[in-house]
Formats: structure tokens, C-alpha cells, sequence
């Protein structure tokens, strides 16, 4: 575990290596978040089960590293890699943001990552200024 966090830590000033464990952690997020999904909807018949926790977990994962990955990737391609320790502070505040909320008041939180993403794809996908659409 130590050395999983000081190679995290040392990640975010290199830019190739921030890429790269980015690369490796993207489809463990998606089996963590499925699996999250399926260790709380016990109840449910194994096939649908399986479906949510499949498109619902999985899917939710996804959405988050893949929003993550393209705005390191942004970040890289404008500023050179010098602004990706701030891309990971914010990211570090919107996790700490999410945990809190989640205990707190779980209706909240998903307004809150609907918006948060919302927020993420418009400013990922947004066209250039003055570029023709």
C-alpha cells in the first residue's frame, strides 16, 4: 500500500507515468464499481443482478475514469503536464466532496455527480474558440 501511494504521488508530476497507471487502474474502476453494485443488491434475481451491477456499477466507474482520464489528457495537451497536480487536487477535493455526501445525504450526491459530470463533458467537449463548427 505504501508504495502503491508514493507511486501515485510521484504520478501526478510525470505526465507519461500519470497516463499509464491511468491506463491500469481504468478497467479496475469499472470491475470495482460493478462489484460495489453487487455486494448491495443481494435481493435481486442473479441475472438482473448481475445487469445492474454490470450497467449500473460498471457503468457509473466508467463514466468517472473516463471523465477523469480525458481532462488529465487535456490538461497534458495545453499545459505540458505542469497543471496535472492540480487536476489531481481537484480531484482528490471532489472525492472527498462525494464520500461525505454519500454518507450524508445520498439524494444530494447524485445531483451533485449529474452536475459534476455534466460540467466535466462541457468543458471536455466544448469546440475550440474560434474553430467552425
Amino acid at each position: 500500500l505504501a508504495v502503491a501511494t508514493v507511486l501515485e504521488a510521484v504520478a501526478y508530476k510525470v505526465p507519461w507515468l500519470d497516463h499509464l497507471l491511468d491506463l491500469l487502474a481504468s478497467p479496475a474502476a469499472v470491475l470495482a464499481g460493478a462489484l460495489a453494485v453487487a455486494a448491495v443488491v443481494t435481493d435481486l434475481p442473479p441475472l438482473l443482478r448481475f445487469a445492474v451491477a454490470v450497467v449500473g456499477g460498471g457503468g457509473a466507474a466508467a463514466l468517472v475514469q473516463g471523465a477523469t482520464v480525458l481532462a488529465r489528457l487535456k490538461s497534458t495537451a495545453i499545459t505540458g503536464g505542469l497543471a496535472n497536480p492540480l487536476v489531481a487536487l481537484v480531484e482528490l477535493f471532489g472525492s472527498i466532496v462525494t464520500s461525505v455526501l454519500a454518507l450524508l445525504v445520498p439524494f444530494f450526491l447524485l445531483v451533485f455527480l449529474a452536475a459534476l459530470l455534466g460540467g466535466l463533458l462541457f468543458l471536455i467537449l466544448r469546440p475550440k474558440k474560434g474553430a467552425r463548427a
